[in-house]
């Protein structure tokens, strides 16, 4: 066996000015026991534990006394496991819920005696003991004294009896047990501090023995165990000496340290080699159990400087103001096990607490400063930095999270490798971290690769932060959520002890519901969309089936969700009817009933109360939402009316009736049949949506300000929806421009993150550098806006400054931002009035500022062309955009900007835009992805003989940069350009280089392509299914005019608008390119 060189000698933080401790050789020279008996000759007056008696009395117990009860549990172990020394080196079990002196006495003492440790967590399940016993090997099980734990054993002895964990004909060993060791046994039996061990003598003192198991916390299965040798227990000693405090002589509350947690057995390794004092309760049989009182006035009581404990005890103590301010006289607070709720954070560190985070794992060890500099965190506190002596590698993960992954160094190696980073052992630990918006270096802790949700649309719910919202509810003890493989997310809440009851008691499940559900609401504002719950997707845990728990109290996902399985599919099974049963349908279809009944579906779906002429898709609603309301209404229709509305349903109704006022119409109609299919002929819905988009324009229009010309010589950009593709690589192309002098930017608000967080994210998520955002200065202003407001909804003064410097306007419509157009063809025009109303107002300062605008418009304005027409760069008729919404809208839009008569205006309609050049960023769900990714499940992709006219997003974004220096429109009113490569290439080309890039896959003709997608139409893995509908829209197209390019697409003409730099065409390592950013993020993932 390879002994371990010597560990350098770490940061000389430690003992600086103690006379009573010394350090001890850390180097690896000496075991941890020997250490402890180096200590008891060199530090033997130094404080080891402090507690209070029952008199109040302050009690000591130094490292003599300490290290002499070591000696004496040694002792002890070695008598009672006699027989077992002869025959092996025997490993000592503890499993108990006893206090912290004896417990971290016994440990030692374990050790000293030259056996082999194993704490175990009393949270686990009888089943988890018995894995874990028989897993190791266990010789002897050292049991508390309280019936809890004796019954625990016994199960799990009797499960090892049945051989539950083994195969058929081996052998599985029943380990014996005693009397866990008590605070009387070790100390008042024999206070002798000799310090002579000559009949204790240590033989297994090589680097590389194993002398200690700790266990995973277990939460998808079984609890896995995990070897630490006496090499490691060494390098946890530097833990606190690459921190940003002196430790020697503090006293820590450890008052609610569970000792057989990682957190607790470091506190064997860090008072031997820093010297900070334990602070604890009063030893005692059954042992304390911790309140946020009791710990407050223990803590207080043995003046410790800092204090330990699970978040919600801090939060607890927020509310109490004299807390509060004993708290901030202190050194600091330090929290593990969970997340602290923000505000409770916020108010301490306003009243002068320092908050500390403790991040660290038993893979691991501790991977935070134990501890910063006293205040150094500030308003950061739920940040920190990684020490020096850990090595950290972080892996993006595709959503501006990171993964952390912990490579080994000559100071720190983690128990457990699972990867190598450039051939360097590593961990993985799989959490996701995200990146501080301004401090290098920090990060915070924000989920877990493993516990991420897929839904079936390929979005991701990260469940940590909204169950950590959901278990701050009084009436909720843990919730685990759920949903992967399905559209939508549900939760499955265990209510606390007192609020249990049977959930098959409708009555009860509603009323437990309700009371949860300003909770819900929180969550759902803090959720992004499509991780929102409904409230029929709220389980309850039955008392029969009670949530398991892992060591760190923290509810055991995997096997919380394989015991609720079948509740789970049955959820699903009745939701996917989607139906709002406790609506009664109106009594009446008239007009009055019929909207009444209307309003409540709507209200009660979207939780929020709306006008009967409010567009529900402007005020939140989504295709999901959408579903629900159009099935409840159905639901009714059938009850009530008794109408077999199956030969009409196959599209959704409530996109074409996006008011209350309209769809209680639309149902009037055809309860009193005057709706027929033939009314609404493709003519005759063609010559209303004319009507309906001209009157639009009229509509905005009308009242807009006179031209103010003004001569400005600093170039200052306002543009919009800077988080999508195309936006974020416009920014940097902007602040790489040393003639623009300032960059407005807005984008839509959005919870819980800053507009410079969601900028880094953006830009993170893009692979663009964030280093310009950081160093820029006042260069950039980013806001938060909303453009239908007056004055967008931003700071009057910062209103005025943009009114009087601004030179140029870029709103950018094709952004994926939440301030562009919704790229959803099931809308009709009006969900899009939003939108044109922020146009509008962007013309508006664009005329009262005399500021160019740009406006990115879209190709898919030729919705409807003649096979001869050639598309060129013009104005059209409203009847070749009808189709869609969203392509009527951008009819709308630049109709409005014609009608503005703004002077050297541009309309830029952008063709089809690709992954970037450098690292191919291609959003993956957009439909040539898509179709790409699908090509290995299906054994093939489409081919098409035409061109393709694609530019890659950031010469895009370049050329359209470029557009606002030259002169490419009329001085006297608005132009029209279109953005597409001039110098197009056949798909062909594309297609064959992604199928060598793929192997397996065959190029054949479109028709044959989408045939195989329509027999695998219900197969949700498949990516493409999704947008099946699309694909068979490009069907009808493809090869009917030579005004089309592959995939049925406009083929544009690009005259005015063709680029000044040299744009190199499409090639195969483009291809490549995107193909290798979409297997980075999960080449399958739907």
């Amino acid at each position: 066996m390879t002994r371990p060189q010597l560990i350098p000698l770490p940061p000389q933080t430690q003992a600086r000015k103690s006379i009573t401790f010394r350090p001890p050789p850390i180097d690896s020279s000496l075991t941890l026991p020997q250490i402890y008996d180096w200590q008891s000759q060199h530090s033997a007056a130094h404080r080891l534990f402090m507690f209070t008696d029952i008199d109040g009395k302050l009690n000591t117990i130094t490292w003599s006394e300490g290290v002499a009860a070591v000696h004496t549990s040694a002792r002890i172990l070695r008598k009672r496991l006699a027989s077992f020394q002869v025959i092996k080196r025997p490993v000592v079990a503890i499993l108990s819920t006893s206090d912290t002196i004896p417990y971290f006495i016994t440990m030692m003492g374990i050790l000293r005696a030259d056996m082999i440790c194993f704490p175990i967590s009393p949270r686990n399940s009888a089943i988890a003991v018995a894995h874990l016993l028989s897993k190791v090997e266990v010789d002897h099980v050292l049991v508390g004294h309280d019936s809890a734990m004796e019954s625990l054993l016994k199960d799990a002895l009797d499960l090892l009896r049945v051989k539950t964990f083994e195969p058929e004909g081996s052998g599985v060993m029943i380990p014996t047990f005693s009397p866990m060791l008590t605070f009387e046994d070790l100390f008042l039996k024999d206070s002798s501090t000799e310090i002579d061990a000559s009949d204790l003598p240590l033989r297994y003192t090589d680097p590389n023995e194993l002398v200690m198991y700790l266990h995973s916390s277990g939460s998808t299965a079984f609890p896995k165990p995990i070897p630490w040798t006496n090499h490691r227990l060494i390098q946890l000693m530097h833990i606190p000496w690459f921190g940003g405090q002196d430790l020697t002589d503090q006293i820590w509350s450890l008052h609610v340290m569970p000792m057989y947690h990682g957190m607790g057995v470091l506190q064997l390794c860090w008072t031997a080699s820093c010297g900070l004092v334990v602070a604890s309760f009063l030893p005692k049989n059954p042992a304390v159990l911790a309140t946020p009182e009791n710990l407050f006035l223990a803590a207080k009581a043995t003046n410790s400087e800092v204090i330990f404990c699970v978040p919600s005890f801090i939060e607890a103590w927020a509310k109490k103001p004299e807390y509060v301010q004993w708290l901030s006289t202190r050194n600091g607070v330090l929290y593990g096990g969970g997340p602290l709720n923000k505000e409770a954070g916020d108010l301490l560190t306003k009243h002068g607490v320092s908050i500390y985070i403790l991040y660290g794992s038993t893979e691991g060890g501790i991977m935070s400063p134990i501890i910063p500099a006293r205040g150094s965190p500030g308003y950061d506190w739920n940040y920190f930095t990684f020490p020096a002596l850990v090595t950290p590698e972080m892996i993006p993960s595709g959503d501006g999270s990171y993964e952390f992954v912990m490579v080994s160094n000559t100071i720190c190696q983690p128990s457990v490798i699972n990867t190598n980073v450039n051939g360097v052992p590593a961990y993985a630990t799989s959490d996701l971290m995200l990146p501080h918006p301004t401090k290098e270096g920090y990060w915070r802790i924000f989920g877990r690769t493993d516990d991420q949700i897929m839904h079936n649309t390929g979005e991701k719910t990260n469940p940590g932060p909204l169950e950590n919202m959901m278990n701050q509810d009084p009436h909720v003890q843990a919730s685990v959520m759920f949903g992967r493989g399905q559209f939508h997310a549900g939760i499955i809440a265990e209510p606390r002890t007192q609020f249990t009851f049977d959930p098959s008691d409708e009555e009860k499940l509603s009323e437990f519901r309700n009371q949860v559900w300003p909770t819900v609401e929180k969550m759902n504002n803090f959720a992004p969309q499509h991780s929102r719950l409904f409230k029929e997707m709220l389980l309850v845990a039955s008392p029969a089936k009670p949530f398991t728990y892992t060591a760190k109290n923290t509810a055991r996902r995997q096997a919380i969700l394989d015991d609720y399985d079948t509740e789970i599919k049955r959820l699903y099974e009745t939701v996917n009817e989607s139906t709002q049963a406790g609506i009664p349908p109106p009594e009446e279809w008239d007009l009055n009933c019929t909207m009444d009944f209307v309003r409540v579906v709507i209200t009660k779906v979207l939780q929020r109360h709306l006008n009967d002429n409010d567009d529900i898709f402007e005020h939140g609603c989504d295709s999901l939402q959408a579903t629900w309301i159009r099935n409840t209404l159905l639901r009714a229709l059938r009850q009530s009316a008794e109408i077999d509305s199956r030969n009409w349903t196959t599209t959704n109704f409530v996109y074409e009736y996006p008011t209350i006022n309209n769809l209680s119409r639309f149902l009037v109609a055809l309860t009193n049949g005057s709706w027929t299919m033939e009314r609404f002929s493709n003519i005759e819905a063609s010559k209303q949506k004319i009507e309906i988009m001209e009157t639009m324009v009229s509509k905005y229009s009308n009242g807009l300000p006179s031209l103010n010309i003004q001569q400005r010589s600093n170039r200052v950009m306002l543009i919009t929806g800077t988080t999508g593709a195309l936006g974020c690589h416009i920014l940097a192309t902007l602040l790489a421009d040393a003639e623009v002098s300032r960059i407005y930017a807005f984008n839509r608000k959005r919870e819980s993150f800053t507009p410079l967080e969601r900028q880094i994210q953006a830009f993170n998520e893009r692979e663009i550098d964030t280093e310009q955002l950081r160093t820029c200065g006042s260069k950039l202003v980013l806001l938060d806006a909303d453009l239908t407001r007056d004055g967008f909804g931003i700071d009057s003064k910062i209103y005025g400054d943009i009114l009087n410097s601004v030179t140029h306007v870029l709103h950018n419509g094709k952004s994926s931002s939440k301030l562009a157009w919704r790229v959803d063809f099931n809308l009709s025009l009006t969900s899009f009035e939003s939108n044109i109303k922020g146009l509008r107002n962007l013309i508006a300062l664009s005329l009262m500022s005399g500021a160019q605008l740009i406006y990115t418009s879209s190709m898919g304005i030729f919705q409807n062309v003649e096979s001869l027409e050639t598309l060129k760069e013009t104005w059209v008729d409203p009847e070749v955009a009808v189709g869609t919404g969203y392509t009527e809208s951008k009819w709308v839009s630049e109709k409005l900007i014609l009608s503005s008569m703004l002077p050297n205006s541009l309309v830029i309609r952008v063709g089809q835009l690709t992954g970037d050049s450098k690292y191919g960023v291609w959003n993956r769900k957009e439909w040539v992805p898509t179709m790409i990714r699908s090509a290995t499940m299906l054994g093939c992709l489409p081919d098409e003989p035409k061109l393709i006219s694609w530019i890659s997003v950031d010469y895009a974004a370049h050329i359209l940069v470029s557009y606002t220096k030259g002169d490419f429109g009329s001085r006297n009113s608005p132009s029209i350009l279109h953005l597409a490569h001039p110098n197009p290439i056949s798909w062909s080309t594309i297609a064959e280089a992604i199928r060598t890039e793929l192997e397996n896959t065959a190029l054949v003709p479109y028709a044959e392509w989408l045939a195989r997608l329509e027999e695998r139409s219900q197969d949700t893995k498949l990516p493409a299914v999704r947008l099946l509908p699309f694909y068979r829209a490009l069907n009808t197209r493809i090869g009917s005019s030579h005004n089309y390019e592959a995939f049925g697409m406009p083929r544009m003409v690009t005259e005015k608008g063709a680029p000044t730099i040299v744009l190199p065409s499409l090639s195969g390592d483009d291809a490549s390119r995107w193909i290798c950013h979409w297997k980075k993020l999960g080449w399958n993932n739907v």
